[in-house]
This record gives C-alpha cells, sequence and structure tokens, in this order.
C-alpha cells in the first residue's frame, strides 16, 4: 500500500510508504524512532513527579516530627516548670510550644471533669446509713417531737405508716400563712421529714457537740451522700431499691420545736439548734410511690431537667 500527501515546499506527489514521513526539507525520519523517544520522554516526566512528590512527602512528615517533638518538649517544660527555649526561637515555634500546653491541659481537665462527675453519681447513690436513728417515726406527736428508731417504715400514699406526720392532708401551720389562715386543710407535701448525715455532722459541731441524735429533730429519715441535701430542688425524686418513691416538697426550715428534747438531752444547747440548723435542716417530701423503706437501703436520686424560672430573683424582691 501507499499513501500519497503533497510535500510542504512543492507541488509534487511524494509516495511515502506506512510508517514513514518525510520532513519538510525532505528528509525521511522514522517514525518508530520518535515515537520511543517520545515514550522515553514521558517516562522521564513521570519519574521528576514522582520523586518531587517523594519530596514533598518528606518535608511534611519531617515537619510534623519536629511539631510533635515541639509539643512534647513543651509538655514536659510545663510539668517540670521551666522552660529550656533559648532567646532565639523564633516566635512560630514558640506558638506551637503553646499549642501542645494547652491540649495538654484541656485533656486533663476533661479527665478531672469526668472523674467528678462520676464521683457525683457514686454519691447520689450511696446507702441510708446503718445503724439507730436511720429510719424514725413520731407515733403521738402530742406527747414528744422525738421519733422513734425503727429499721422499716411502709411508705403510703397518706405517708409513713402509723406516723403522726402522716395524712393525705394537714392543717396549715405559720409556714403558709401568706396563703391560708391557720389550720386551713391543705394537702399535705410534709409526709416524711429528712435528713442529710453530713449536714446533721455540721450542725452538731456549730452548737459544739460531738454528735446530735436525729430522733430529737423528729426526722423520719437520715441519708447519707448527697451534698448540700438540705437545697435539692423541689420535685426531686427519692427511688429506694425496692421502688418506694418520695417527692421532694422543699427545704424545711430550722423551727424551735426541737428546742426542748435537746436541751433535755443536752442543756444549753436547745436553743442554739434554730441558728445552727439554717440551711442544713434537710426537706420534706411526700410518697409518689408506695413501698417498704428500710434501712440500708439504696437510695437513687433523679433531679428534674428544668432551668430556673428567668424571673426568680426580681419576684422575691417583692
Amino acid at each position: 500500500a501507499v499513501d500519497c500527501r503533497r510535500h510542504a515546499l512543492g507541488d509534487r506527489l511524494v509516495l511515502q510508504a506506512p510508517g514513514h514521513r518525510v520532513d519538510d526539507a525532505g528528509v525521511g525520519i522514522d517514525i518508530a524512532f520518535e515515537a520511543e523517544l517520545a515514550a522515553q520522554q514521558v517516562g522521564d516526566d513521570r519519574l521528576r513527579k514522582r520523586k518531587a512528590r517523594q519530596r514533598i512527602g518528606d518535608a511534611v512528615v519531617g515537619q510534623r516530627d519536629r511539631v510533635l517533638a515541639r509539643i512534647a518538649a513543651a509538655h514536659r517544660h510545663a510539668v517540670v516548670r521551666h522552660d529550656r527555649r533559648h532567646a532565639g526561637v523564633d516566635r512560630g515555634n514558640e506558638g506551637l510550644h503553646v499549642v501542645g500546653e494547652v491540649a495538654v491541659v484541656l485533656l486533663e481537665l476533661a479527665e478531672r471533669v469526668m472523674r467528678v462527675h462520676a464521683e457525683l453519681l457514686r454519691a447520689a447513690t450511696r446507702k441510708v446509713l446503718h445503724g439507730q436513728g436511720d429510719l424514725g417515726g413520731v407515733i403521738d406527736r402530742d406527747a414528744k417531737l422525738e421519733s422513734d428508731a425503727l429499721t422499716e417504715i411502709m411508705a403510703r400514699f397518706d405517708g409513713p405508716e402509723g406516723e403522726a406526720h402522716g395524712g393525705l392532708t394537714r392543717a396549715s401551720c405559720s409556714r403558709v400563712l401568706g396563703q391560708y389562715p391557720r389550720n386551713t386543710t391543705i394537702r399535705n407535701t410534709r409526709q416524711f421529714a429528712i435528713l442529710s448525715a453530713e449536714e446533721l455532722a455540721l450542725i452538731a459541731a456549730k452548737m459544739g457537740l460531738e454528735t446530735i441524735d436525729p430522733a430529737l429533730t423528729g426526722a423520719s429519715m437520715v441519708i447519707a451522700g448527697i451534698p448540700d441535701f438540705s437545697h435539692l430542688p423541689p420535685s426531686s425524686r427519692l427511688q429506694a431499691d425496692g421502688g418506694a418513691t418520695l417527692v421532694v416538697d422543699m427545704e424545711n426550715r430550722p423551727c424551735t420545736l426541737p428546742a426542748r428534747p435537746i436541751e433535755n438531752r443536752h442543756p444549753g444547747m436547745g436553743a442554739k439548734f434554730k441558728p445552727a440548723a439554717k440551711d442544713r435542716r434537710g426537706i420534706t417530701a411526700w410518697v409518689e410511690r408506695e413501698g417498704l423503706l428500710r434501712v440500708g437501703d439504696s437510695i437513687r436520686l433523679h433531679i428534674p431537667d428544668q432551668r430556673a424560672w428567668l424571673h426568680l430573683a426580681d419576684a422575691r424582691k417583692g
């Protein structure tokens, strides 16, 4: 087969075999050889690109290692409380040190917060204290305020079974004179009077006593392990192992009623109870679910998922 084309410099036809061409000067060049040269050139270009990428990669890895080394050095400097960096170091490198220190501090803080949260969760489920007076009942309030030590209490919807603080309703007292005339029949949200063992110890210390028997205050229960117990949010739940559940009404404000039994047991101390018990008197509660409460039960605290009212401070100003 013969190809036919017109020469660039002449007006004549040139016979050309396949795989061969004629240049502008009429000199023939082997096309296969030229293709081989072109392929070699492409290969050389690719090799140069691979080497360039490798050099870039090595530079990145090297820079990363240097950054990690600087951060590690900054961490060591922070731990031993001195800095080995000399005055000639540039501000960029100094910034890397600072970033490393901050990252380490943040991690340490996060771990501490997690430990605190875990401890609070454990504290909120610790056991009711063992021993006399951990559960108690005021059988006849007219006869005495002191509660009798019990090993278990049946919590009914109308309160502790057989206890003077029980009942679905009660006569209003001086605590709610702003809402009702005295002795108005109202819902009884004060079926249980619950104290904190830790706060009771603080009351005793402030009064100058080594300990104080919770029975002298007319307490229904004493619970250990929940911090700032007297200020639990209203409507919090205290749930025992067996399912018995008490709803927190509010802080139980100190009164003078325990003064007499305390005075009888500790002469000269009765009048000291009310001021010493401020912010530590425990809470009152009512039964939401019936069940048996035993000395040694674990109590789980449930807190309402609700923020504070935005206008609380203004409302309290009157």
